[in-house]
């Protein structure tokens, strides 16, 4: 039995599609990154447990997992500047944080993200 097994699992990865998420004792990860193939690491999705400020929960992993992404949240920067964003998963490329929250129409109306 692999190793990841013996995590607590919480579904497909949004990712890769292949590979499935798992919480380590430092952050939520695909397989498919934890693992390589033939010397390759075929995804890059990695969820540090506290991030932009905010404590990732189960309950928002799950929501990547089936969403894609979590609701909107208050977040803070690199100088502790608070921000309205959510996290993405990005098919592809990973987790990424898309930010300028409009909360008039509660849309996300300039997507700009930054990729982890």
């Amino acid at each position: 039995m692999s190793d990841y097994k013996k995590k607590e699992e919480f579904g497909i990865c949004p990712c890769c599609g292949t590979g499935h998420i798992v919480k380590t004792d430092t952050d939520y990860v695909c397989t498919n990154r934890l693992y390589s193939h033939n010397g390759v690491k075929s995804c890059n999705l990695s969820i540090p447990f506290y991030i932009h400020g905010v404590a990732v929960t189960d309950n928002m992993v799950r929501q990547l997992v089936n969403d894609g992404k979590t609701e909107p949240m208050v977040m803070t920067d690199s100088k502790v500047k608070p921000f309205k964003g959510r996290f993405i998963a990005v098919p592809g490329k990973g987790l990424e944080v898309e930010f300028n929250y409009n909360p008039q129409n509660e849309m996300f109306t300039i997507y700009k993200t930054k990729r982890y």
